[in-house]
């Protein structure tokens, strides 16, 4: 008791307090003797100043351990009940104190729904009127007449979507991030279902169609492929029909001599091997190369419509005979067409006909009325006029014809027209192929997956489409924004080079050396890149998805909106290099290294991060969801605003970092984490297994951790100052020496604890449980032991 009340005198307080104490003696005994209250003197003789200030002593020392006093019994008689009825209290909410964000009202609540709903509208309402908008856009480029023009295409309700905040709550800091767990659950757990469920539809019939191209395979394999396709009596039926066909030997003598047609029979009865072969067609490699030169030097015979602009050159009309002598026709015009009701009238006085036919083709035509006033709302017609109206718009649209022309002059109006048509869709079709390369651009640069070359190059195209390039680079033509897919380009050099913009899709670059090279806005999609260098590279913007970069070089790279998704990055190397708004999807990193990195705006799913090392890097505002993190290493980095979300991340190692606003939620496993000297501002942990972890000297003032489990944890001489621990699990857990200034430790485990010399003043332990916690040398003034009852 003596050490204790010795003890608290060594605290910032107790110091404060004996200043003052001193303070005061010294002044009574200095300044008694210069008060004087009229012409009385009551400080002078030095007994009453001796006397005053021992009784200022007296009171000081005396009241101090009058507390003392009071407060150990007061924690001896809390423990006693405790330990005897080894009952658990009734608490009331662990956070009743300090809590964390105040309820919010019914009226509030609607408000805020009401908020959402009009958002989700207007959104629905933007994409019908973009929709409607494209639509006339198109309508107008088409000719078509306006009364022809279909309705607006109607919008759908969208699927459901992350309950995202309202700004509002950005501001007010109302984020509910129990429910963007959730509802981040449900999508991920849908998106999963539903993937499985097209795994499981389609699977058998990929690997029915894989199984043609084996060169094992044998005829079997084709039924097996109409079982995928559900149409197992198929193969059958052929049998069946073919059968019919006859023998080659019982053709007559001159169609046996007639070989083409004996092949065909032949071919025809055996049916499955035709298919065979044609599935595993021969490779003319000479084309392959032809192609991919056409495509990388931008000839005109790699463009997409090459072969229907050919054809377009060679259309039109053959000069025929003399068709002049025939002279006109001498028939006269036609006459009107009888009126539809003097038809309807026939139709129910020809006894020829059923009764009742008249009435059946007024119920048809009826229908096609409507129809066709439903298709076009614009269409201006009478009741029962809409065919005529339909049909008097198109022949409006059309040209003008003369029926009574010859047929020699009808012949050169049609070879003018042809040659008219033929240079209006050679106009038309270079204008849709430039406007179809665009697309097809925009399409490569954002696909998850290689879509060039359409047909793998056999190895010895890609080697030899790869010395070609190289040649050509060789001779200074720039590889900027040309088309290099497919290409073998192992353990070249093309260090410097300007490949930005640049299609690389399924480019074997293994062992190569890209140091200092630009490749903004490359794609290099499906591309085999193990061990090449990249050091030094501009990847802003680049197509990264489905890439092998296993032990590839990024040291000192930029990666700045770079598309990463279910690629490989094993073992590489991004030490120095910039990574800013990456989002990356599936990605391997083990055994990564970011060694002083700087990366922000990232989000990383469902990625394999273990064994990767941050040391010294700077990284924020990036989200790691549902990742493995195990083993991962921060040593000495500065994490600024970053989200650990449902990753697994045991021994992850953040000693002597330094961490702001780091949030890790949703059943993180951090067992046997290191934490030592780290430095930590408005930490914050939910349901989080951090059982094992080691926390000494690190500082945790203000931290929060909700729900979570941290038995057998070191804090060791860590600073927790008003840090919330309430209702967590910290049995057998080491606070010796820590710091727990004003802490909310309310309803938390703390059976078996280690508070050994730690500062509780001002703790919050109501209703905690206390059995076996060793409190020794503890600072325990003003801490709260109080029980919760019903009162």
């Amino acid at each position: 008791m003596i050490r204790a009340y010795l003890l608290g005198f060594a605290s910032l307080r107790g110091l404060l307090a004996l200043i003052g104490v001193a303070a005061l003696c010294a002044a009574i005994w200095l300044g008694g003797p210069f008060l004087v209250v009229g012409s009385w003197a009551p400080l002078v003789p030095v007994e009453i100043r001796a006397g005053a200030i021992a009784l200022i002593l007296v009171l000081f020392f005396g009241g101090t351990l009058l507390r003392l006093i009071l407060a150990r019994r007061a924690n001896a008689r809390m423990i006693r009940s405790l330990l005897d009825s080894g009952a658990t209290a009734t608490a009331a909410d662990a956070l009743s104190d300090h809590q964390l964000t105040p309820a919010r009202s019914r009226e509030l609540i609607d408000a805020r729904s009401a908020a959402r709903r009009a958002r989700d509208a207007a959104k629905q309402e933007k994409r019908a009127e973009n929709l409607a908008w494209v639509q006339h856009r198109q309508l107008a480029q088409s000719g078509l007449p306006p009364a022809l023009w279909p309705s607006p295409p109607g919008v759908g309700p969208d699927e459901p979507e992350l309950p995202l905040p309202l700004p509002e709550e950005i501001a007010a800091g109302e984020i509910d991030l129990a429910a963007l767990l959730d509802a981040l659950e449900a999508v991920h757990r849908d998106a999963e279902t539903r993937l499985a469920d097209v795994q499981a539809e389609f699977e058998p019939k990929r690997q029915a169609l894989a199984a043609l191209n084996d060169e094992q395979a044998d005829p079997t394999a084709i039924d097996r492929l109409f079982d995928a396709l559900d149409q197992p009596q198929l193969p059958a039926e052929l049998d069946a029909a073919l059968a019919h066909l006859p023998a080659p030997s019982s053709l007559p003598p001159a169609a046996r001599d007639q070989a083409d047609l004996v092949a065909t029979l032949e071919e025809a009865k055996d049916w499955r091997r035709s298919i065979l072969a044609a599935a595993r067609p021969a490779v003319d490699e000479s084309a392959q190369l032809a192609l991919a030169r056409a495509r990388f030097l931008g000839l005109p015979e790699g463009r997409p419509f090459a072969g229907l602009l050919a054809g377009l050159d060679g259309l039109s009309i053959p000069e025929g005979g003399d068709w002049e002598p025939l002279g006109r026709t001498t028939e006269t015009k036609p006459p009107a067409d009888a009126p539809l009701a003097e038809i309807l009238d026939r139709l129910d006085n020809d006894p020829a006909l059923p009764e009742g036919s008249a009435t059946t083709v007024k119920s048809g035509l009826a229908e096609i009325d409507a129809a066709l006033r439903r298709s076009y709302p614009n269409l201006d017609a009478p009741p029962g006029g809409a065919m005529a109206a339909v049909s008097a718009l198109i022949e409006a649209s059309g040209p003008a014809r003369d029926p009574y022309a010859t047929p020699a002059e009808a012949l050169a109006q049609a070879r003018a027209d042809m040659a008219s048509l033929s240079a209006d869709l050679t106009e038309r079709m270079a204008a849709a192929e430039d406007a179809s390369l665009k697309a097809a651009a925009a399409m490569r640069q954002a696909s998850p997956v290689p879509t060039r070359p359409e047909e793998p190059l056999t190895p010895a195209v890609a080697r030899s489409f790869g010395d070609l390039i190289l040649d050509e680079a060789h001779n200074g033509v720039s590889l900027a924004g040309r088309d290099l897919a497919g290409a073998d380009l192992s353990g070249a050099d093309l260090s410097g080079c300007d490949l930005s913009g640049a299609f690389l899709e399924s480019v074997r670059l293994d062992g190569a050396s890209l140091i200092g090279a630009r490749l903004s806005g490359a794609t290099l999609c499906g591309a085999s890149l193990v061990g090449t260098d990249f050091t030094g590279c501009d990847l802003g913007s680049a197509n990264l998805a489905a890439v092998d970069a296993t032990r590839a070089r990024f040291v000192g790279a930029r990666l700045a909106d770079a598309n990463v998704a279910e690629a490989r990055f094993a073992e590489a190397i991004f030490d120095e290099a910039e990574l800013s708004d990456v989002t990356a999807m599936g990605i391997a990193l083990e055994g990564a290294s970011f060694r002083r990195a700087r990366v922000s705006g990232c989000i990383l799913t469902r990625c394999a991060l273990s064994g990767t090392d941050w040391t010294g890097a700077s990284v924020e505002r990036i989200q790691i969801l549902d990742s493995d993190c195990a083993n991962i290493a921060f040593p000495g980095s500065r994490l600024t605003e970053i989200g650990f979300l449902m990753v697994r991340a045991e021994g992850a190692d953040f000693s002597d970092a330094t961490l702001t606003r780091v949030t890790f939620a949703g059943e993180v496993d951090l067992r046997g984490a290191h934490f030592t000297r780290m430095k930590a501002q408005r930490f914050s942990a939910q349901t989080t297994d951090l059982r094992g972890a080691s926390f000494e000297r690190a500082r945790l003032d203000g931290a929060c951790f909700v729900e979570s489990r941290l038995s057998q944890a070191n804090l060791r001489a860590s600073s927790l100052k008003r840090a919330i621990l309430s209702r967590n699990d910290l049995g057998g857990a080491d606070f010796s020496f820590a710091n727990l200034w004003e802490a909310q430790l309310n309803r938390a485990d703390l059976r078996g604890t280690c508070f050994a010399s730690a500062n509780l003043y001002g703790a919050d332990l109501a209703d905690a449980r206390l059995t076996g916690a060793d409190l020794a040398g503890a600072n325990l003034g003003r801490t709260l032991f109080e029980v919760a009852s019903d009162d």
